[in-house]
Formats: structure tokens, sequence, C-alpha cells
């Protein structure tokens, strides 16, 4: 991205705009990384070109939100000849205080502990969805069908702690206590089970009935029996037992085993015993006519079908439905039994993880990581009365939970944590701003991390900060640029922040230009000193030589005076003086020589600089295009001021009171007029203008001639217009 190239028409307001930024060149063979610079006064194109990148950012079509119906276009392309893509954009608004960096998480933890941390993971969720294949098989739930969900909430876990549920399992021992003290639920569909029809029609008040009666004849039936006991000894109980005994050899020894009046030799026959005990209970008369009451309502309803067979094959269970819930847990422990292995290799691997993720974490919180980076750049270079740290990092990192910021308000040497809304209510404009720019700054850091080129568009980010933290954020925009993955476009309409950041970060500086045909750049000017370029050129530029006129007349002031014939002789230039229509160039040739102490021979000496002034006004208010020039401003204030004194002169029309004024003459004739005519509203409006506008420029603000920029030609221009019609009307009622 050495080069991007933009093609914009009708985008929130510019009309057209055609350029190329190159960000690299090479000068005497040396590569340069240059930021470009842009002034743009309010109303000219930096809010719309921003606005238009945030919605290319967003995938969003270019419109003209004024003129709908007229057809916009935005077209970017790289030098490479390909067009930009919306992920190689980062746009940074002047404020937005709902925007929150979403890149936290990537600054918590070094490279190489991250690096370990996902391949451990990774191993985990391996082994994870390999034992979830299993349970999928056997329950009839698919993975992407919520059986993670499902089996964790039947541990009484949240939908997605399902390796939480795992752990309580083998915490609790629950394989091998329902084992010995609760009939194991052979290898059931689960989801043929438990559904939403199933659990229907369990809830229903009859079938609750019929199931109480059926558990209390099945264990009062389970008392009655030589060989089982009710909670205590089942038949799977008899035939783990049975297994047990002849896997360690307790047959083949001639053991026997004395079960009421029986005597057991074999497993054969204790199997064929265990067996007939059940049968015997199953097959009793009055809990088959029991069972036969709920088979019938099973039956009446079609969709249990799948659920009636399972009961008609595995009746031990019906005892099961009165606790529904328990016997969810039940059957995902039947599956876990069935696949001991599977289920013990995981919580292995899953143990000896967590020990290594424990290291990991205490690792983390020692070592100093790019979120410290962000902290002690936010902390040490912006002057705001609060710190900020990171409230969960351990769970950050191993719970892969979101970063929680906390904010530590410091006030006379006290401290107290605050919560962000209860600090944006006390913070100033300018430190709700900066902790805007902590998000800005995360985010700028993940981006560095990824190391691909980005388009980074500024939008007047130096807003409503006070000086010193206005040149942190300089500083900060010179570490952007020192990395060189960005591409940056700054954009501002404060004139002093654009000389600072063209002075400290040696960027290609440019100017817009607005005109009927859409927006220029031009390059910049006003960024090096002004007065210099003007002391050479004062005697080739009539507008310089004008527009020199307060700047050389603030020096003689503090150097000569006030009552120094120099000062008084410029200031009869800035107001309707006696000598004002007398003074000629050669004269004002000799003032700028003995202050500038360079001399300098001007053009046309005879001619009158009170003609120059108003020519050059004219020049000026002719010209179409919307520029942005210091001195059109300066000489279109003295036009409009000396034009508005002859005016108001001339309206008074009483010599010995225009004699007597000493001091801040415009002043004093706006209050005379509005004195002899106070109905006239608009005339006294117009002059209260003037009186306002025009000294600031006139008077370069005390050599501050920065905020002179950020105000528009074009109100001066108008002013111009209006005054010179009133003047020349009132001359025309004068010669009449």
């Amino acid at each position: 991205m050495k080069s991007l190239t933009f093609n914009l028409e009708y985008c929130y307001g510019i009309t057209s705009f055609s350029d190329t930024f190159q960000f690299e060149v090479v000068k005497k063979g040396i590569k340069q990384h240059k930021t470009i610079l842009i002034y743009s006064p309010n109303g000219t194109m930096k809010t719309s070109f921003s606005k238009t990148m945030i919605d290319f950012k967003k995938g969003i079509d270019p419109i003209d939100k004024i003129f709908s119906d007229r057809k916009s276009k935005r077209i970017i392309t790289k030098s490479d000849g390909t067009h930009l893509k919306p992920e190689e954009v980062f746009v940074i608004e002047s404020y937005n205080e709902d925007f929150s960096s979403d890149k936290l998480t990537k600054l918590l933890v070094s490279k190489d502990l991250k690096k370990e941390y996902d391949e451990i993971h990774a191993t985990i969720e391996k082994n994870k969805i390999g034992l979830l294949k299993t349970l999928e098989s056997l329950s009839g739930i698919k993975i992407n069908k919520g059986l993670e969900a499902e089996f964790a909430s039947s541990f009484g876990k949240k939908i997605n702690d399902f390796l939480g549920a795992l752990e309580d399992i083998e915490t609790n021992n629950f394989i091998n206590k329902y084992t010995e003290q609760d009939s194991v639920i052979p290898v059931l569909k689960y989801s043929s089970i438990v559904n939403s029809k199933v659990k229907g029609f369990l809830e229903k008040k009859e079938v609750k009935e019929l199931l109480k009666e059926y558990v209390e004849k099945y264990n009062e039936l389970m008392d009655k029996s030589h060989i089982f006991k009710k909670g205590v000894f089942n038949h799977n109980n008899a035939l783990a037992v049975g297994k047990t005994l002849q896997e360690n050899g307790f047959f083949d020894a001639k053991y026997m085993i004395n079960i009421g009046d029986e005597s057991i030799n074999n497993i054969e026959e204790l199997n064929a015993l265990i067996e007939k005990a059940k049968t015997d209970i199953l097959a009793d008369k009055d809990l088959l006519k029991k069972f036969e009451k709920i088979d019938k309502l099973i039956t009446q309803n079609k969709d249990l079908k799948e659920f009636r067979i399972i009961l008609e094959n595995n009746p031990e269970i019906i005892p099961e439905l009165e606790n529904f819930n328990k016997l969810k847990k039940k059957i995902w422990i039947s599956y876990l039994k069935t696949y001991r292995n599977d289920f013990e290799s995981m919580m292995d691997l899953y143990n000896k993880s967590k020990v290594k993720l424990k290291a990991i974490v205490e690792k983390a919180k020692e070592e100093k990581t790019d979120w410290n980076n962000v902290v002690d750049i936010f902390n040490n270079r912006f002057n705001v009365p609060f710190t900020v740290q990171i409230d969960n990092q351990e769970d950050v990192l191993l719970k892969e939970s979101a970063p929680t910021l906390e904010f530590k308000y410091n006030c006379n040497e006290s401290e107290v944590v605050v919560e962000k809304k209860l600090l944006l209510d006390v913070l100033s404009t300018g430190e709700k701003r900066a902790l805007y720019l902590l998000n800005i700054i995360f985010e700028i850091e993940a981006l560095k991390k990824e190391n691909k080129d980005v388009l980074v568009i500024i939008d007047d980010i130096a807003d409503s900060f006070d000086y010193k933290n206005k040149y942190a954020i300089i500083e900060y925009l010179k570490d952007i640029k020192q990395s060189r993955i960005f591409k940056t476009i700054i954009l501002t309409h404060n004139f002093d922040f654009y000389r600072t950041v063209a002075g400290r970060l040696e960027a290609t500086c440019l100017m817009t230009s607005r005109s009927d045909n859409g927006i220029k750049l031009k390059p910049g000017k006003y960024v090096n000193d002004i007065f210099n370029r003007w002391k050479n050129s004062v005697d080739s530029n009539n507008r310089i030589l004008i527009a020199s006129i307060p700047f050389i007349r603030n020096i003689s002031q503090y150097i000569q005076g006030n009552k120094s014939e120099n000062y008084k002789t410029l200031t009869g230039l800035l107001h309707i003086k006696d000598r004002t229509r007398e003074i000629k160039v050669n004269e004002l040739e000799g003032i700028y020589n003995d202050i500038w102490e360079t001399p300098r021979n001007f053009d046309q000496k005879e001619r009158r600089v009170l003609d120059i002034v108003f020519e050059e006004a004219d020049l000026i208010l002719n010209d179409n295009s919307d520029e942005i020039n210091l001195e059109n401003k300066i000489v279109l204030s003295i036009a409009i001021r000396l034009k508005a004194e002859e005016y108001m002169i001339n309206r008074i029309g009483d010599e010995e009171f225009i004699q007597s004024i000493s001091g801040d003459q415009t002043k004093v004739l706006v209050d005379k007029i509005k004195e002899l005519y106070p109905e006239d509203i608009q005339i006294i409006n117009k002059m209260d203008q003037i009186a306002i506008m025009t000294p600031e420029n006139i008077h370069l603000n005390s050599f501050m001639y920065e905020p002179l920029l950020d105000i528009s030609d074009n109100h001066l221009k108008v002013l111009y217009k209006d005054i010179k019609i009133l003047n020349e009307s009132i001359l025309i009622d004068s010669a009449v």
C-alpha cells in the first residue's frame, strides 16, 4: 500500500474529490514513510470524508443524505491496482462515547504464553469432541443441536460448561455411586426418553398417580425378595457382584454362595437365580395390572410409540420415571460407564491441563504484556484523574471471558474504584475524550500485532484537549507512524494542531480548497514562519503588503510605543483618520524598512495605500474559490473596517464629533449610529458584526494567527460586499 487513489462523488456532501496519497516516497535514494496531514476548515470535507470511510469499513454503500437521488461513487485503489478492502481500514472518529475496543484479549498475554495456552486448549477440545461424538451416537442428540448444553444442564451447570459437568461427575464419584446404590439404566437412547412429549406425558396428574402406585408396589416386592433390597441391592448390583467373583476366580476355587436355602456353585447358577428373582417381581399380577394402566395411556398417544417399546423391553426403569431429572443424570452416567476408559482418559487430560493452564496464568500475571504497555502509554502521557487496569485477567485467559476494565479515580491523594458510567458523569469533555482514546490505543496496539498494512483515518482527535494531552496525542501519532504498517491520513480543522503535527511528524501537508467543481487539495501553507515569508515578499506582492500592516504596527507598538509616528501612521491605515487617504506606498516603505531593518524597494511608490487595500479586497471578492489564505482574511477585514467607518462617518455627518474620537474609533462610531438611528436595526446589526469580527483579524490576535485560519473567507466576503453596497448608497445620497 505505497499509495492510495480516491475517487469520490456525492458522498455526504463531497460533490467530487479525486486525489492520490503517496505514503512511501524516495528522496536521494532513501525511502521515507509519510503521514498525510490535511487542514480542512469546518464544512469543507473533513467529517464527510470520515463518514464515507466509516461506511466503507462497515460495507455500506456511499450516499448523499441531502440529495438522495444523486448517484454516489466511492472507488479506492491501491498502488498495485487492487481495490482497498474494508478490513484494511480503521477510522478514528473525533469522539465516540459508545466505542469500546474488542481487542483487549489479544493484549493480555505474551505471544509465547498465548500459543502455549492455545495448544493445550486445542488438545482438550480435540479429546472433548471425541467424547461428544460417542455421546452423540448413544443419545441421539447431534453435537450441533445442543448436545453439550443438554448434558451440562442435566447436571445443574451452565449450558456452556460441559467440562465442568464432567468434573462434577468425577469429583462426586457418580459412576460408582450409581452402580452401587441405584439401578443403572441400560444403555438407552436419551432423546427417546428425554423429550418434550415424554416430559409432558409424565407431568399429567393421572400418570403421576399411576406411577406412584406402581413404584409403591415395586418397592414392596423388592423388600419381600430374598435376594434384593430396595435402595441397597438390586439385580444389577447382584450381576455386578457375580461378574467380579467370576473374574477373580471365586468359583474356580470351588467356593460357593448360600442365598436363602440355595447353594450357588458357579456363575451360571447365580445369573439364573438373579434373573428368576427379577422376573418374579416384574411378573407379579398386581404390578402388571398397574403397568397395563400406564401402558394404556401411552398407547393413546402415537408420539410415544418409541417410549412404549423402551418400557416394554426395560420395565425395571419405570420406577425411575418418578424423578425425571435424576433419570436424565443416570442415562448420561450409563453412557460414561459403558465408555469408562474414554471418560477417564478425558478427565486425566483435563486435570493435567488445568495444572499447566494455572501455571501459565501465574506466569502471565508476572509478565509485562502488551496490555501493560498500553496502560503505561496512557497513564504516563495523559493528564487525567483516573488510572485503569484489568479486573479479571485470569478469567480472560483461562475461561475466555470478556475483559473488564477497572477504573480508579484519584483525588487529593485518595483513590476509589468507580464504574465507567459514573466516571463519565464526572469527567470533563477533554477527559472523556482521553478515555475514548484509551480504547483507540488498544485497537492500534492490537493491529500492530497483526503486522498488516492498515489505512488509519484520524478525524480531529485533539478537539477539547488541553495542551499537555494534545502533545501526548501527537507523541502517540508519531508512534503510529514509526510502526510503518499504518498508512495514516490525519484531518483537522484546528490550524494550531495542524501546524504542530506538521512539525513533529514531518508529514505531507495539504489544505482543502472548495469550488463549484468539488474539493481539491493544495500544498499546505503557513506551517513554517509566515512572517519571514511576508518579509521576503512584501515588495512584490500587494496583498502581503497590506496584510503586513497590522503585524508591523504591533511591532512598532512594542518597540517604539503608542506615541511613535510609525505607530500613528500605521493606525491611520486601519481606521479612517485625517491622513488615511494621503498615505502613499513610499511612506509605508520607509516604515517597513525601519522596523524590519531589511531594505526593500517597493514598486509604484506614489500610489495611495488605501486604493491598494480596496483593489485587493475586490479581487478577493471576485475569486470564487474557497482557498485557505491568511492574507485574504486580513485584507478583507481591513477593507471592511475602513468601508464601515467611511459609511458611519458620512452617516453621522458631525466633523467635530469625529475629531474628538481618541481611541476605539470603530466602537465609538457604532455607538453613535445606535444613538442617532435606533430604529435602523439592520444597519446596527451589520455594524455590530463588523465591530466583533474584524479586530481578531486585524490585530492578528497578538501574533497568534492560527485561529484566524479556522474561520472561512466566505463570511468576510459577504460582509465586505454588504458594506460596499451601503457605502455606495450613502455616497449617492450625499451627492444628490
